[in-house]
């Protein structure tokens, strides 16, 4: 190539240059901005997790405390320290026993139905997210190709010109 033609390329080269190095931080703020939403979204659904499972907690005490209200009365005691009549007393147990199954039983449903529920919203609310964050990683990676590529070609023009301006040197001494 001559020397000029080799100077143009090294111009369209740098050019070239500058514009995947925008798209690279352009796209590198974007990779930034949805990993950072993906978190948000994370810790969202993980409060709202934690909040039903304390719910479902607090409703479970709630129940046994109802529960033991409920086996005193069908069992005709006036208190928990009433043990005078060992029927009574057995019945209350009994009862007290399967309602706090009930309210265990309970209690698992709903810590499960939470975490399945936690589970289905970061599939629909984070899928998205991380697929377009992983889309923007594979460009980046293209971008980064393209840059190393448009660094040798570069390279190689430079060569060329240099080689070139030899050529341009006049040659005083008469030899040829």
């Amino acid at each position: 190539m001559g020397f000029l033609t080799s100077n143009f390329i090294n111009v369209l080269l740098a050019r070239e240059q500058v514009r995947l190095n925008n798209q690279l931080t352009s796209i590198m703020s974007r990779i930034r901005m949805a990993k950072k939403q993906s978190q948000n979204v994370e810790n969202m659904i993980n409060s709202q997790l934690r909040y039903s499972q304390n719910a479902a907690r607090a409703n479970y005490q709630q129940s046994i405390f109802q529960a033991q209200q409920q086996a005193m009365m069908q069992a005709g005691l006036s208190s928990l320290t009433d043990t005078s009549d060992p029927t009574k007393t057995s019945v209350f147990t009994q009862l007290s026993s399967q309602l706090q199954m009930q309210a265990q039983s309970q209690l698992q449903f709903a810590l499960s139905q939470a975490e399945q529920d936690a589970q289905t919203m970061k599939e629909m609310q984070l899928q998205p997210l991380n697929d377009l964050a992983e889309d923007l990683e594979v460009r980046k990676a293209q971008i980064e190709s393209e840059l190393q590529l448009n660094k040798e070609w570069k390279d190689a023009a430079k060569e060329d010109v240099k080689n070139s301006a030899q050529n341009l040197k006049p040659n005083y001494g008469g030899n040829s």
